[in-house]
C-alpha cells in the first residue's frame, strides 16, 4: 500500500509558531494552516505541564505536551509529544511537527506512516543528493559557528543561533555513517556529532 505524502498536509510545527510569536513563554492567537485548517492556538511553556492547544472547529481540539531538552551549547530545544493512541498507550514520540489526516487527527509522521515527495523522486540520485546536502550543511554550520558573536540574549537564542539550530536539526536526519567525515577538525566535529546524536535519539 502506497504511503501518504506529507508535503501539503495540514500540520502544526512548534518552531514555526514560536518564531512567529517571538519565543514567548505564553502565546496565543489564530493560525491558518496551508489554507486547509483555521483555528485558535495557545502555547504555555511554564507550569507543571507545558503544552500546546489547538482548537480547529466542531469541538475538535489538539492537546500536545511540550518537552524541553537541554542542548550541548546552552538553552533548550522544544518538541511536541505525539498524542496519537489510546489513553495509557500513546505514541509520545518527540517531534517538531504533527500532521493532520481526517480519519486519525493530528499525529507524528511515524503514526501516519507518511513519506515525503523528495523521497519519491530522483531515487537513483538520492544517496548523492543526501551526501551533497550533508557536506553543505556541515560546512555551513562550521562557518556560522566561527562567525557568531553572541549565542543567547536575555536567555533566548539569537537569530544567528536559531539558524544554527535549524541547520543542526536538518543534519540530524542522516545516518551515523555520515559522521565519519571529520574535515581535519576532530574536536569540533566530535562536539557537533554529540549534538546531532541528541537529535537522532529523539
Amino acid at each position: 500500500m502506497a504511503k501518504t505524502v506529507a508535503d501539503g498536509l495540514a500540520r502544526i510545527n512548534l518552531n514555526e509558531i514560536m518564531r512567529a510569536e517571538g519565543f514567548s513563554s505564553l502565546c496565543k492567537g489564530t493560525i491558518d494552516i496551508n489554507g486547509r485548517m483555521f483555528g485558535d492556538f495557545l502555547i504555555q511553556l511554564e507550569g507543571e505541564e507545558p503544552h500546546l492547544i489547538f482548537d480547529y472547529g466542531d469541538g475538535y481540539q489538539l492537546y500536545s505536551k511540550i518537552i524541553s531538552i537541554p542542548v550541548h551549547f546552552g538553552g533548550v530545544r522544544r518538541y511536541l509529544e505525539c498524542p496519537y493512541g489510546n489513553y495509557g498507550n500513546r505514541c509520545k514520540k518527540r517531534v517538531n511537527t504533527l500532521y493532520y489526516l481526517h480519519d486519525i487527527g493530528f499525529a507524528c509522521r511515524h503514526c501516519h506512516d507518511l513519506t515525503y515527495e523528495s523521497r519519491l523522486t530522483n531515487k537513483g540520485n538520492s544517496y548523492l543528493d543526501r551526501s551533497m546536502e550533508y557536506y553543505t550543511l556541515y560546512h555551513a554550520i562550521k562557518n556560522a559557528e566561527e562567525k557568531i558573536k553572541r549565542r543567547h540574549y536575555r536567555g533566548k537564542p539569537t537569530k544567528e543561533m536559531q539558524k544554527i539550530m535549524r541547520m543542526e536539526a536538518r543534519l540530524s536526519r542522516y545516518t551515523s555513517a555520515s559522521f565519519d567525515y571529520q574535515d581535519g577538525d576532530t574536536k569540533w566535529s566530535q562536539k557537533l556529532f554529540e549534538r546531532i546524536q541528541v537529535q537522532k535519539n529523539l
